[in-house]
């Protein structure tokens, strides 16, 4: 099981107390989109290198970047318009 940006995310809610339901649905969805952009910043990326790597395909930070950075930048935005449209976090 993938641990991702969680222990950041408890270890906000310790200091921040009381805070906004629609605040923390953004935090939930957008820590867990923001992994896509690095190679290390998700454990399936990582599975993904390695696999590459046995088919004799280098997988550099670069390479990943090239796909992760849209992706990444484009579900982002997307999830941010929507909790923006559903009324859970204001801009």
């Amino acid at each position: 099981m993938e641990e991702g940006h969680v222990p950041a995310a408890v270890m906000i809610l310790q200091v921040w107390r009381g805070i906004p339901e629609g605040t923390l649905i953004g935090l939930a969805i957008l820590s867990t989109l923001s992994r896509n952009l690095l190679l290390v910043g998700s454990l399936p990326n990582l599975l993904e290198a390695e696999r590459a790597a046995l088919a004799g395909v280098q997988l550099w930070f670069r390479d990943h970047v090239k796909a992760g950075l849209p992706i990444t930048l484009g579900s982002l935005l997307f999830a941010g318009l929507w909790l923006w449209a559903m009324g859970l976090m204001p801009l």
